[in-house]
């Protein structure tokens, strides 16, 4: 919350800065640490990363039965983030179980994304709530 900062008397933008450093430095050893377990480097190996990240977050936010608030939940959202995990590798297992070529995977984790995304603003039934 940029305003909560700003009352608080800190530098919104150091902030930023600090976050997308502290980010930036994380992807840069997990880079750094998938060439020394693959013992080689592609120009190509993160292709589509971020694009798994955000299915995977959507998915979660789609899927998860938890009911949603108004405040932030810290814990809500991991499990979001976790359901979304777990659905996304599972679209792929069953997907390369059913004989898909790996050549059309990305073809059809494109459109599971899509279909999330099209359905994204939907109103889901909340369960147990009346």
């Amino acid at each position: 919350q940029p305003d909560l900062v700003g009352r608080m008397g800190h530098s919104v933008e150091g902030y930023r800065c600090l976050a997308l450093g502290v980010s930036n430095t994380l992807a840069a050893f997990a880079g750094v640490w998938a060439v020394e377990v693959n013992r080689y480097a592609d120009v190509h190996m993160g292709f589509g990363m971020a694009l798994t990240a955000i299915t995977t977050v959507l998915i979660g936010a789609h899927l998860n039965p938890l009911p949603r608030k108004l405040a932030f939940s810290a814990g809500r959202e991991l499990t979001s983030v976790g359901i979304g995990v777990g659905a996304y590798f599972l679209a792929i297992q069953l997907c390369l179980y059913a004989g898909l070529n790996p050549l059309y995977l990305k073809l059809v984790l494109g459109l599971f994304l899509i279909f999330f995304l099209k359905t994204q603003h939907q109103k889901r039934p909340q369960l147990g709530v009346n």
